[in-house]
Parts: C-alpha cells; sequence; structure tokens
C-alpha cells in the first residue's frame, strides 16, 4: 500500500469519527460506534469502513443499518472535510475483532477464576 493511500485512509478513518459522532442524530446509531480500519482501493473508487460496535446482536445490526442509510451524507460531509480527487464509496463492514477480544479475555479470566477455587479447595 502506497503512502499516499495510508495517509487517505488514515485522515477517512479520523473524519468518519468525528463525523460520526456529531453529525449523524440517528436513534439506530449506538453511541458505542467506533471506526477500527479503513482500507480504500488505490483508485479512490471505494473504501472499506469497518466499524467496531459495542452492545448485543441488535444493537450491532441496527447501527449497521443507519450507517448503511447514513453513507451518501457522509461521503458528501467527508467531501467538505477532505481535498482529494474523488471522495470514495463508503462500505461499511462490521469489525468483530474487540469483540471477540473481549470474550476470550472473558473465558481467560473464568478459567483462572476457576482454577483458583479448585486450587482453595485442595489445600
Amino acid at each position: 500500500m502506497s503512502k499516499r493511500i495510508e495517509r487517505i485512509n488514515f485522515t477517512i478513518r479520523k473524519e468518519l469519527g468525528t463525523l460520526i459522532s456529531e453529525d449523524i442524530n440517528d436513534p439506530r446509531l449506538s453511541i458505542m460506534a467506533s471506526i477500527t480500519n479503513v482500507d480504500t482501493s488505490p483508485d479512490l473508487s471505494n473504501a472499506k469502513i469497518y466499524v467496531s460496535i459495542f452492545g448485543d446482536e441488535s444493537e450491532r445490526i441496527s447501527s449497521m443499518e443507519a450507517l448503511y442509510s447514513a453513507s451518501n451524507r457522509l461521503r458528501i460531509l467527508l467531501s467538505k472535510k477532505i481535498k482529494i480527487r474523488k471522495i470514495p464509496k463508503l462500505n461499511f463492514f462490521l469489525d468483530n475483532d474487540l469483540i471477540y477480544s473481549s470474550e476470550m479475555n472473558e473465558l481467560i479470566d473464568n478459567v483462572i477464576s476457576q482454577d483458583k477455587n479448585k486450587s482453595s479447595f485442595s489445600n
């Protein structure tokens, strides 16, 4: 990936995070939504926007629906913030890495707790 695309990805991620939190007033959108990564195509035609949303499954689904419906508006707002020849089409994807990590940490904590309980009974 070129340095230029990396800079564009970083800028889109930063600006979209701000726009989503400040300019999108959709009640379906969770306040616990954050942009985790942006992957823009070299020709600037498309950008994959990875979003992490904390909450239950219904909150994640409704937040993604809100982002899909706001994508054209976000693209217009983004064009006012970023000066590049072409603003890419925004395609949102749910990023479950943070949720998966949180679940794994919880499982590890449970195993450690159970191990401590077993060792205290054996003493």
